[in-house]
């Protein structure tokens, strides 16, 4: 927890030590200014040509508003000398993950580890409103999805975190303000039953690839809900003591992580 009234300082500070909690490495870059940035250096699958990828964390302040943000690159793509893009490839680059925090109220920051197949920061201020989250997807990719030729982390959607961009090199070859958009999710999931109103939890959702159709698959610790009127740090119960997952993001089609 951050109490209210951070500065600029105190907030990156804090971010990192997140960061760093969720399991993400020491720093490779970093530079304080207009905005902060950190960036880190993930290998994802050191086997692949395209396993590596840079990650810069962002972090600004006017008044009392924060804005946040998060963006991934390939890590042939961006030098970390000056935070420089090598060409305009990032995912969704322009405006990268971002949403804006107000240090009017304390901060709450969970850390998911790098260990899950989504990984990175959830916000909640004053302990209870989810703002957004930062971070990224690296589920089982499909046969056909070849990490030779494409990059297969994604970053994730900070509002709506059942949606994904994909970095270039990509299957269509987007770049710049071009966001590939992947998804996982199902149509008309939003409400519940007749009979009990009970919150359903399907694990293991596929991603669908832009227009490439299934691209990937999340691992069973993850599940979309249809959870909408939960909150974050909610538990949905389907056996007790035996299967128990942890609602981060609530909505239609929400994301789940097991917890027991």
């Amino acid at each position: 927890m951050l109490a209210a009234g951070y500065t600029q300082a105190q907030l990156t500070t804090f971010i990192k030590s997140r960061f760093a909690a969720a399991g993400f490495p020491t720093p490779l870059a970093e530079t304080l200014g207009t905005p902060d940035r950190v960036g880190y250096e993930l290998n994802l699958n050191p086997s692949a040509v395209y396993g590596q990828y840079r990650l810069i964390f962002e972090n600004s302040i006017s008044g009392a508003t924060s804005t946040v943000r998060l963006r991934l690159n390939i890590a042939e793509n961006i030098n970390f000398s000056g935070f420089t893009e090598v060409i305009n490839t990032g995912a969704n680059t322009v405006v990268g993950a971002s949403f804006t925090l107000s240090n009017l109220n304390p901060l709450l920051v969970y850390a998911i580890p790098t260990t899950e197949q989504m990984f990175g920061l959830v916000f909640m201020e004053n302990g209870a409103t989810f703002r957004g989250f930062l971070g990224v997807a690296y589920p089982t990719k499909e046969a056909w999805y070849n990490e030779d030729i494409w990059g297969a982390a994604m970053l994730v959607q900070p509002t709506t975190p059942n949606s994904f961009w994909l970095p270039y090199p990509n299957p269509n070859g987007a770049a710049a303000a071009a966001a590939v958009v992947c998804r996982t999710g199902i149509t008309t999931f939003a409400t519940r039953n007749p009979i009990n109103n009970l919150a359903q939890i399907v694990t293991q959702p596929y991603v669908t690839f832009s227009t490439w159709g299934i691209g990937a698959r999340f691992n069973a610790d993850i599940g979309i809900s249809n959870n909408t009127g939960f909150f974050t740090n909610d538990i949905s119960i389907k056996t007790p003591t035996v299967e128990e997952y942890w609602n981060m993001f609530c909505a239609d089609n929400g994301i789940v992580f097991r917890s027991v």
